[in-house]
């Protein structure tokens, strides 16, 4: 006996998704594809620019790690948005958290790059012990409270992530319950960033 229901939703065809799944994914979709394009001239130029000594250099070195941290972050994203529009029910294993800790680390280690550039301008050796630590202690302790709150967002997502129908799912979910984390450290980052 088999029963028919004549408002049942079906599901679209493959390779075809509904607008309120398509709709988000697309956006960011587009968003990472475009911070992307803008990295790739950014890391030619950036070598092209400078000179063999200065590639030696660990700003330099650090500037390159950020591009391609950004470059890695924008290919993964893309790759995951692009399967969530036309694959919604595929598995992402253990790719969907390792993007998602890139994608909240990534700020934190850019934004050293200026801690070390502000190491050049005050030198420990060259720096009374007073204005070194009144300096860098409370950019130091800013730093470890932006990485503790990441770390807890981090944890909740891979918890609900393990639960959820799918990796959009479950960022929606941990976005909307645990956005007091993403708040902190928002917050965190515009102190650190004055």
């Amino acid at each position: 006996m088999s029963e028919t229901y004549p408002d049942a939703l079906h599901l679209p065809p493959p390779g075809l998704n509904f607008i309120s799944v398509v709709q988000p994914s697309l956006g960011i979709l587009i968003a990472a594809l475009t911070g992307t394009a803008i990295l790739v001239p950014l890391w030619v130029i950036l070598f092209f620019f400078s000179t063999k000594q200065l590639r030696r250099k660990p700003i330099f070195i650090m500037n390159v790690i950020s591009i391609m941290l950004g470059v890695t972050l924008g290919i993964s994203t893309t790759y995951i948005m692009y399967q969530e529009i036309t694959n919604p029910q595929s598995s992402f294993g253990h790719v969907m958290p390792a993007c998602q800790c890139l994608i909240t680390i990534t700020p934190s280690f850019v934004e050293s790059i200026l801690l070390f550039r502000l190491l050049a301008v005050y030198p420990y050796h060259a720096t009374s012990s007073c204005v070194f630590i009144s300096i860098f202690f409370p950019l130091i302790c800013i730093k470890i409270a932006r990485v503790v709150s990441v770390a807890m967002f981090v944890y909740h997502f891979v918890v609900v992530y393990d639960e959820a129908a799918s990796p959009f799912n479950a960022l929606q979910v941990v976005w909307l319950n645990q956005i007091h984390f993403l708040k902190i450290e928002y917050l965190l980052q515009v102190i650190d960033n004055t």
